[in-house]
This record gives C-alpha cells, structure tokens and sequence, in this order.
C-alpha cells in the first residue's frame, strides 16, 4: 500500500527506530498490529499483540536489571521524583 507514494509495510517484518528501539513482528498499513516483539534500548521487551501500533497488554514485559532497579529506587522514595 503507498500514500503519498511511501510504500507502507503489511505483513511480518522488522522495524529499527532512531531511538534505538527494534520491532520484528506484523505490520498493517505500516503500523504494528498483531503478534510481534519490542526490544527497547534500555533491554526492556515486550512480546505479545500490538494494535494500532501500540503494545495492547495481551502479552509479557521482561524488564533489564537497570530498569528494575529503577523501579526499586522509586520505590523506597515513594515514587517521588520519578
């Protein structure tokens, strides 16, 4: 599918972003939907179903040890200034 002659991904595929963020999983009219998988640059990912390119929470999150000790930080000031 094109508009505004961009070709726009449909189907399985892999998606590398500037921010460092990799998605290998379904495209439909170039977004993420359906089954795939979202690494973050921080080593955080996400593995289950997206729509309208957002996870959708049908899935499971594994988090890095930085961002768990973030959140363990957070944690004991009460999530102030987080």
């Amino acid at each position: 599918m094109t508009t505004g002659g961009k070709m726009k991904k449909n189907g399985q595929g892999t998606s590398t972003f500037s921010d460092g963020q990799k998605y290998v999983g379904t495209f439909k009219d170039g977004k993420r939907n359906g089954q795939g998988t979202i690494t973050l640059p921080a080593g955080d990912k996400y593995v289950g179903e997206f729509e309208d390119d957002l996870p959708n929470d049908q899935g499971i999150w594994t988090f890095s040890e930085k961002t768990k000790q973030l959140a363990r930080e957070c944690m004991v000031k009460n999530y102030k200034d987080c």
